[in-house]
């Protein structure tokens, strides 16, 4: 079998965006209840850069055949 970034994309998008959504619930809701505001901003950016990339990622695959090609 050969890599494709392809498949990569297609099949990774969903695991990579939920783990940064866990952990930056995680963070606010632990800073929430400690009444700290030391919010880690890593995972807050990091989870909306993958928010986007999964957006992004879904309409390439509905719209386009880009991912399509090698299932």
């Amino acid at each position: 079998m050969t890599f494709s970034v392809q498949k990569v994309l297609l099949k990774e998008k969903n695991g990579l965006f939920a783990l940064f959504l866990i952990f930056t619930v995680f963070d606010l809701i632990g800073e929430t209840i400690q009444n700290h505001g030391h919010y880690n901003f890593i995972f807050i950016v990091g989870g909306f850069v993958t928010m986007m990339l999964y957006v992004a990622l879904k309409i390439v695959k509905t719209r386009t055949a880009f991912l399509k090609n090698n299932r």
